[in-house]
């Protein structure tokens, strides 16, 4: 299992679905209307299975983000979840994004926003909501929500853009982004 759940969330599931290269069946059974997303494992497990990062490579790249001594190694592993594809990545980097580090909470948005995990968006707009934040971070933080588009990350947007106190950089940025999802 991906999630340790019962269940696979969206992500996950599309994360099997882009590594397997193959499409998603939609059924539409006596015209219900009721869209089935299905995907067959049968036979093809091998080819998606071998895509995915080792559990103990992932776990050991986990550990080296969220216990690493060296900020520099701690930055790479950062890095390496966020173009890993892996939704086990998400859990760590939302982590990452309280860190005390600056570096590390950058690359964690950044990571985050090419995840495009819609459990991330609590952290993105927190990140994106603190005034103290490096306006890289925060703007990093506005791109990966307007990425992730659920409704609440959409909504965060629009909160942050209808605030007047808040800085006239961020907010030009977040109306750029809101304007390019429609």
């Amino acid at each position: 299992m991906l999630s340790g759940s019962d269940f696979l969330y969206f992500d996950e599931v599309v994360m099997l679905h882009e590594l397997r290269q193959r499409p998603v069946i939609d059924f539409w059974e006596n015209n219900w209307g009721i869209d089935i997303m299905a995907m067959s494992l049968e036979g093809s497990a091998g080819q998606w299975y071998s895509s995915v990062p080792a559990t103990d490579e992932i776990y050991q790249v986990i550990k080296q983000a969220m216990e690493g001594k060296d900020p520099k190694e701690r930055t790479r592993a950062v890095i390496a979840l966020g173009d890993s594809g892996d939704p086990r990545a998400v859990r760590p980097l939302v982590l990452c994004c309280s860190d005390k580090n600056p570096v590390i909470r950058r690359h964690a948005v950044v990571g985050l926003g090419r995840l495009r995990s819609a459990r991330a968006v609590d952290a993105l707009i927190e990140r994106l909501g603190d005034q103290a934040e490096d306006q890289s971070t925060r703007i990093h933080a506005a791109s990966a929500l307007a990425v992730i588009g659920s409704y609440s990350a959409i909504e965060g947007l629009h909160e942050r853009y209808s605030d007047p106190a808040e800085d006239p950089g961020i907010r030009a940025r977040i109306g750029k982004v809101l304007q390019e999802k429609h």
